[in-house]
């Protein structure tokens, strides 16, 4: 493996890279009083040290996030209806709701310097290209695998990956137009509730998208 290619230290990734792209990072970088949008282009290792923060028991309470969630089913094709049933669907359900409720905040707020605006917008349009994602995997990559299929399956893998990236970039925007998340201080019930579902949207996601790159994809990559 060349030099270039070599994953780097956990210590020399971004705040911003960490909390995009780690399932329930964003909410435990803000626990140990790191700015991870005002510091998102530093090295995990230079913001811990500028926050004062404790580097090798954030690196080991991130470490635990990273690992793959328990109990995910052994045989490929039942960890496909799982990712199905538990990611898929859900996504679905909840951006329908989450739409709804940031078109709702949007306009009932629109004189408030602190909404969201564009985010209602910014949701269509991950809900499209989501949508757009798992119908690939369920009308192409998926059956693939349930047919015991025995060749490689890199071609299509190495798409999904590519999205994948896309959308930790809009997980980052996302956080990045809502202040981490953050409903002002005395904010209405829908304006707290959309930025609870959104923290459970983007944690699943991460998630799912962990399963899927870590544990899924490499059974079938193969040789090229």
């Amino acid at each position: 493996m060349l030099s270039s290619d070599r994953p780097r230290s956990p210590k020399m990734k971004t705040i911003g890279e960490i909390a995009a792209t780690v399932a329930g990072a964003a909410r435990l970088l803000h626990n140990h009083g790191i700015d991870y949008l005002g510091m998102g282009d530093a090295p995990l290792e230079e913001a811990g040290r500028i926050s004062g923060v404790d580097l090798d028991a954030l690196q080991s309470a991130l470490a635990t996030l990273e690992q793959a969630p328990a109990d995910l089913p052994e045989d490929s094709v039942d960890l496909v209806d799982y990712i199905v049933t538990h990611y898929h669907e859900v996504h679905r359900r909840e951006l329908r709701e989450l739409v709804s409720l940031a078109w709702h905040v949007e306009t009932v707020h629109k004189d408030d310097e602190n909404a969201p605006v564009g985010l209602a917008r910014l949701l269509e349009d991950a809900q499209g290209d989501l949508e757009d994602h798992m119908g690939k995997e369920e009308n192409i990559l998926f059956p693939s695998i349930r047919s015991n299929f025995r060749g490689s399956l890199f071609g299509p893998i190495i798409v999904m990956r590519h999205e994948h990236d896309e959308h930790t970039k809009m997980v980052r925007s996302i956080q990045v137009l809502t202040t981490g998340l953050n409903a002002p201080e005395g904010s209405c019930g829908s304006w707290r509730g959309l930025y609870v579902g959104l923290d459970k949207l983007i944690t699943d996601l991460l998630e799912h998208i962990y399963v899927e790159n870590n544990v899924l994809f490499p059974r079938f990559e193969g040789a090229r």
